[in-house]
């Protein structure tokens, strides 16, 4: 999924746009469109910078590994080795690939299992609870270990 830009604003044009909404920044009496600076200026920015930061949301990273990072921080995802864990308490077999997916609103860790005849098995977890949600595979109950 390739990063869209969905505006760009330059940072007078931000600074105006704020203080136009939050009415703040500005000496008293100053027009609508002076420019702001100082103190002010560097704490109004810090915030509203604080808050993109910890409101971002996976849709926002630039990459894969950025949009996995943010959804596991934000909580939406386990990390990989949860999910491993499993895969290696239920089943014999090497684990091949694993890919992490976002379909549908929902996260999925897809896993691809070499079972030990040789077979190979698609394992989707559900990436938030670790829940199998589909297997299939030639083999797969043979490979499955004894609770």
């Amino acid at each position: 999924m390739a990063h869209k830009t969905l505006c760009t604003v330059s940072l007078p044009a931000f600074r105006t746009a704020l203080r136009k909404a939050l009415r703040i920044g500005a000496p008293i009496g100053a027009p609508i469109g002076a420019p702001i600076g100082g103190a002010a200026t560097s704490v109004l920015m810090a915030a509203v910078f604080a808050v993109l930061a910890v409101n971002a949301s996976p849709a926002m990273a630039d990459t894969d590994a950025d949009r996995a990072r943010a959804a596991l921080r934000a909580g939406e995802i386990v990390p990989l080795a949860r999910v491993l864990d499993a895969v290696n308490r239920t089943y014999n077999g090497d684990v091949l690939d694993v890919e992490l997916d976002h379909d549908d609103g929902q996260w999925i860790y897809e896993v691809k299992l070499l079972l030990p005849d040789g077979g190979v098995a698609k394992l989707k977890y559900d990436a938030r609870t670790v829940a199998l949600i589909k297997s299939k595979g030639a083999k797969l109950d043979s490979a499955r270990k004894a609770p």
